[in-house]
């Protein structure tokens, strides 16, 4: 399993959730792009396809990887913690 902190902004958060986990996951996986990525809210967890650059051609995985995440605030700022986990 693969686990990972980040330190962000909660209303940027908020407010481009799919989007920051996607990039987030990026750094975590160290792949070329996230693709079929699903959010589920309800119970914070994620499915994600990853793609590789091999000599200038995007290679899909075919394994499809699934994860969760979680956030906690920081008291006295704006600012979250945030926790994404892969298995």
């Amino acid at each position: 399993m693969i686990r990972r902190d980040f330190t962000l902004n909660k209303r940027e958060f908020l407010k481009r959730k799919p989007s920051i986990l996607q990039h987030k996951l990026r750094l975590v996986m160290k792949c070329y792009t996230i693709v079929n990525f699903n959010l589920t809210d309800a119970d914070q967890s994620f499915t994600f396809q990853k793609s590789y650059r091999v000599n200038k051609v995007r290679v899909n995985s075919d394994s499809i990887n699934s994860g969760r995440y979680s956030y906690e605030d920081i008291p006295g700022t704006g600012d979250i913690v945030l926790t994404i986990s892969v298995d």
